[in-house]
């Protein structure tokens, strides 16, 4: 199994990229995770987890005094995706979401947000950057 961790630190910053990281490396960078519209982390592996190719997060971007991170999983299926969003307060649920995901384990998604159509418009609109691994 490879895994990838992909994170952008804000706007003018370029995408980093980590090959296999370390369990204290993903925790570092999640750790580190600021609100901004340009600040996202996410940990593709190859091949896909149970038809799962990444799991990503963002902290919740509006103007509630409350911390929330989004996390989706992103799932590929018989040349198409879908979108599983779900909403957490902490980090360390985060943390250990991706910690589990570069062991080889899917969150179990069920009675998160299928936001499938959500996205699907958002490309379609070019209003989203399609995560291709």
């Amino acid at each position: 199994m490879e895994y990838t961790l992909r994170y952008k630190r804000g706007v003018g910053v370029s995408e980093q990229n980590i090959k296999n990281p370390s369990p204290e490396m993903i925790e570092l960078v999640l750790d580190e995770l600021l609100p901004s519209l340009d600040y996202y982390i996410v940990l593709n592996s190859k091949p896909m987890v149970n038809n799962c190719d990444c799991i990503q997060t963002v902290i919740k971007w509006d103007d509630k005094p409350i911390i929330e991170f989004m996390v989706e999983v992103h799932f590929k299926v018989d040349g198409d995706f879908i979108y599983y969003r779900r909403y957490f307060s902490s980090i360390d649920e985060v943390k250990k979401m991706f910690r589990m995901f570069a062991l080889g384990i899917i969150p179990d998604v069920v009675g998160w947000d299928d936001v499938t159509e959500e996205v699907k418009e958002a490309v379609r609109q070019n209003k989203w950057v399609k995560n291709d691994g």
